[in-house]
């Protein structure tokens, strides 16, 4: 994971030590980008300890930053739309007792927020081999496998970035008798030509 405003390290937007967004570009509408994205950042520089402390796993400091700021649970607390939740998740199994805290304070509506592309937290589970979180997360909301992004389900996601278990798992929580099935026409294609390029066939 990465810095303060994003848990991805190759973002597009970038905010260099000064607060201000880097830019290229002289013209008037690089300009005006610059300031909405300065803008944005100085807001989300307020969540600071949050981040830190989720990033961390540690619950009793964000605890009392969510005590003070009960919004900051579904807020987007980085330059790409990540919930705390989604940082949770992403940083890895060892963090699981955090994120079931988290899960258990949360509606199952709110698991199905997303970040800028389109990813719900089920899809950094599912890109980064989180099982644990994965369990919890469909535990509270069944529904969220089968919630796409802009393109894919969650499913896909696990295969594109060959977590195999993860797969296995899914496979047997996402519906086939849905109109965007995974399993079918276009979706059902991806699926099977993420499964070969892992390399998964004959284990």
């Amino acid at each position: 994971m990465g810095g303060l405003f994003s848990s991805k390290p190759n973002c597009s937007d970038r905010i260099n030590n000064n607060g201000k967004a880097s830019s290229n570009s002289n013209t008037g509408s690089g300009s005006l980008k610059s300031r909405r994205v300065n803008s944005k950042s100085k807001g989300l520089a307020s969540y600071l300890p949050l981040y830190k402390a989720v990033f961390e796993g540690e619950w009793k400091e964000a605890r009392t930053f969510l005590d003070k700021n009960p919004d900051a649970f579904t807020m987007k607390i980085t330059i790409v739309s990540e919930t705390a939740l989604h940082i949770a998740v992403g940083t890895g199994k060892y963090i699981t007792p955090f994120v079931e805290k988290m899960v258990r304070k949360m509606s199952p509506e709110e698991l199905t927020l997303t970040d800028r592309n389109g990813d719900s937290v089920l899809f950094v589970a599912a890109m980064v081999g989180n099982l644990d979180a994965t369990k919890l997360l469909v535990h509270k909301n069944p529904n969220l496998p089968n919630i796409s992004n802009k393109s894919n389900l969650p499913i896909h996601k696990a295969a594109q970035y060959g977590q195999k278990t993860m797969i296995l798992y899914l496979l047997n929580v996402t519906r086939f008798d849905v109109e965007n099935t995974s399993f079918l026409g276009e979706s059902g294609v991806k699926l099977l030509v993420h499964v070969i390029l892992a390399e998964f066939f004959g284990e």
